[in-house]
């Protein structure tokens, strides 16, 4: 199954870069792409449920979304029969983050519920966020009522998994129905009247934009980071920038915070340059650590491996502290989950790896000449010290994985790439 969908995603990626869609648009196929396979294994949940007979579709949906349908308050009254008939018409849909799911001044034609995910409501202009909804939320009943204009616009946050009531279906499962159809439209006039008042009030609250702007002015580099993220954002960043460049004024640690927002996205131009970064430094150290066990050179040739070694202390500061990384096609930004991930993943072999060893030959050494033991073995000590820095070799596969994408994402001999992929665990 992976190969498979590997293949696939191979595939669409090729046909993104000879189509030349914009990179923002790749992005955002791809990241669907990955969120399908994550959450559903790649599998099309509405194909299945449409090849399903009608009693067993029905009792699938009704598992899996009926407990949501009866807690809305103009279906929760309902006989179990009609409960199970609205059921057996829900289509499932999944909206990428940022998709307007609805938009103001449109004619409506269909309500959602939403099995998983965030979605925003806001006013017309976007200016104005009236609620928040998540996971048993719903929204856009009022299409059920008459022909209408949308009166907000609805967008997503995360990937949402949501289940689809198109006003044709509602409408032709309750001609069986005649009384609760009247009932069901009732309870939601009364329901819409209530967010109407409630958005009205709102609208009102913020009426004095002027004073709330001039309390939220903040510096441009902080409106950069924070516009990723909350406060803790900032906080994070502060305590990497200052762990790996301690003696920095706050110009130049302000300037770095900057770069490092970017750095967040996986798939970011400065995450890419870290990731071909981090390849040769593991390359070198995979090839030179068994050179210097055979050929023992001194120890002054280990000048630039101790360099090297700073690069790994980055690298662990990036991935505990910026390092934002996809889940279930979401990227997540937030700092204390990225550290939480960090820290179950790899962490422990990360900081083993970087651990200067040759610091407790070198003591081991020091101590040896002081007693007037000959030194002949100190070569071959440090060449063994540095071996530690092999267990960052599996490591290699998935940054040449990343290239080879970024290669074919931008490249016109991208089918190259494609080979290559396709050959990579």
């Amino acid at each position: 199954a992976t190969a498979q969908y590997r293949a696939k995603l191979t595939s669409v990626r090729e046909l993104l870069v000879r189509r030349h869609f914009p990179q923002d648009q790749r992005k955002r196929v791809l990241r669907y792409y990955n969120y399908i396979w994550t959450r559903q294994g790649g599998v099309d949940e509405a194909a299945i449920l449409d090849e399903l007979p009608g009693p067993l579709r029905q009792r699938v949906a009704q598992h899996i979304i009926g407990d949501a349908l009866t807690a809305i308050d103009f279906f929760g009254d309902l006989d179990h029969s009609i409960i199970k008939a609205i059921v057996s018409v829900l289509v499932p849909r999944v909206f990428v983050p940022d998709d307007v799911v609805m938009a103001a001044g449109e004619i409506g034609s269909s309500m959602y519920l939403i099995e998983r995910g965030v979605v925003k409501i806001f006013s017309p202009n976007y200016r104005i966020t009236y609620s928040v909804l998540s996971s048993g939320g719903y929204f856009g009943e009022s299409c059920l009522l008459r022909q209408k204009l949308r009166a907000c616009n609805i967008k997503c946050v995360t990937y949402c998994d949501c289940f689809e009531l198109t006003k044709r279906e509602f409408y032709e499962t309750m001609k069986s129905f005649p009384e609760a159809k009247d009932q069901i439209l009732s309870a939601i006039s009364r329901t819409l009247k209530f967010k109407v008042e409630e958005n009205r009030r709102v609208t009102q609250n913020l009426g004095n934009q002027n004073k709330l702007q001039n309390f939220l002015k903040i510096n441009k580099v902080f409106d950069v980071i924070l516009s990723l993220g909350t406060d803790s954002h900032a906080k994070s960043y502060k305590i990497t920038v200052g762990s790996v460049f301690p003696f920095c004024s706050d110009k130049f640690t302000d300037m770095v915070m900057l770069d490092l927002t970017r750095m967040m996205d996986p798939e970011s131009k400065e995450r890419h340059m870290w990731t071909l970064l981090m390849l040769l430094v593991t390359m070198y150290n995979v090839l030179a650590i068994p050179f210097r066990i055979v050929w023992m050179p001194g120890p002054t040739s280990y000048f630039a491996d101790w360099c090297l070694d700073l690069i790994y202390l980055i690298d662990i500061n990036l991935n505990m502290y910026v390092f934002g990384f996809l889940t279930e096609g979401a990227l997540q930004t937030d700092p204390d989950i990225i550290k939480e991930h960090y820290k179950k993943t790899r962490w422990g072999t990360d900081v083993f790896s970087w651990i200067p060893f040759e610091a407790l030959i070198g003591l081991a050494v020091l101590c040896g000449m002081k007693m007037g033991e000959d030194n002949m073995h100190l070569p071959l000590a440090l060449g063994v010290s540095r071996f530690p820095k092999v267990v960052r070799a599996p490591q290699i596969l998935p940054y040449l994985r990343t290239l080879v994408k970024v290669i074919e994402e931008n490249s016109n001999f991208s089918m190259t790439g494609i080979y290559l992929a396709q050959l990579l665990p």
